[in-house]
């Protein structure tokens, strides 16, 4: 399955983790997020395959994040893909060389009823960077009528 967010993060962070996919999918995004994972697990083929067919890769950096060789592995296949990686932090930590200078978009106190600024922003760069086509407004009408016409034998 092709996913438009491919989600980093570790076990310790889960909790901001799950505030962020399910954000994002209500605005119908799909999300890969393993809440599976453990402290022990490594990016493995099955990890690389997955953010291979994503649009986006999001990594949130933390102070838990920036030690985990799981997320340093995924942010460098990230990082392989020209604008695939996009950052956020959900805290004050910066993360380590090449990750130091690039642009990140601040999650700090975002919560269930808040959301910052840096979540729009996040969005924002998400939606621009998305692989995946909009719907085919041709087939809608098409299916539109179909609907139509099944209502109208229905009636009668």
């Amino acid at each position: 399955m092709a996913y438009d967010v491919f989600l980093v993060t570790v076990p310790e962070d889960f909790d901001m983790a799950k505030l962020v996919a399910r954000r994002l999918r209500s605005l119908k995004f799909t999300v890969r997020f393993n809440q599976k994972q453990t402290e022990d697990d490594i990016f493995d083929a099955k990890d690389a395959r997955d953010a291979g067919k994503s649009g986006n890769m999001l990594v949130l950096w933390s102070e838990n994040s920036v030690k985990n060789d799981w997320v340093r592995a995924a942010a460098a296949v990230g990082n392989s893909r020209d604008g695939m990686l996009v950052h956020a932090g959900i805290d004050k930590t910066i993360p380590y060389e090449p990750y130091r200078k690039i642009k990140r978009f601040a999650l700090e106190g975002f919560t269930s009823r808040k959301m910052p600024e840096g979540f729009y922003k996040l969005v924002e760069e998400l939606a621009e960077d998305t692989t995946l086509q909009p719907p085919d407004t041709t087939a809608q009408v098409i299916w539109a009528a179909e609907e139509l016409v099944e209502w109208v034998k229905f009636l009668h």
